[in-house]
């Protein structure tokens, strides 16, 4: 059973503008940030809240347009939107960056 620090509280979605990518990273409730990519590369951090951890995201990772996403509050049908929301945008960067 995991300690209730480890329980993750917050789920940030941003666009790695290199890749054009949504990418995924959590937050728990004893402030540690982390992102399980490929399978080889994994990233943790320890940050007081959830303003914090959008600057380390947006610092750290670069990534752009960064979501926060309440595991509590944020239902199925939201984060789908959020997703979708955020896969167009990287699209339509994409496109721009390729003309």
């Amino acid at each position: 059973m995991a300690k209730p620090e480890d329980q993750i509280t917050t789920n940030f979605f941003g666009i790695n503008p290199k890749t054009y990518e949504v990418e995924s990273i959590s937050l728990t409730r004893g402030g540690a940030l982390s992102r399980v990519g490929d399978g080889s590369k994994y990233w943790n951090a320890k940050v007081p809240d959830a303003a914090a951890a959008k600057q380390e995201i947006a610092h750290r990772l670069g990534l752009v347009e960064i979501v926060e996403a309440s595991v509590q509050s944020t239902g199925e049908q939201q984060l789908r939107k959020i997703m979708e929301d955020l896969e167009t945008k990287a699209e339509i960067m994409k496109q721009e960056n390729s003309e």
